[in-house]
């Protein structure tokens, strides 16, 4: 199998989605600890919030091809 194909099927990309949820929400975490945000660190948890919710949506997807 080539290696283009490898990286296109649907359960690398779920690692791959699935590696990066679990990114997001250490990071997520880090922030949570926290005693307060400051704006920039507001923003910032609002962006990794956005972005993990559309690797688990994309997960959701690839799931349906791999099914």
């Amino acid at each position: 199998m080539s290696r283009k194909r490898r990286t296109s099927s649907p359960e690398f990309l779920m690692d791959r989605l699935a590696k990066k949820h679990a990114d997001l929400e250490n990071q997520l975490e880090e922030l949570s600890g926290h005693a307060y945000l400051t704006p920039q660190e507001a923003r910032l948890e609002k962006r990794l919030k956005k972005e993990k919710l559309a690797a688990k949506d994309e997960m959701a997807k690839v799931r349906t091809q791999i099914a």
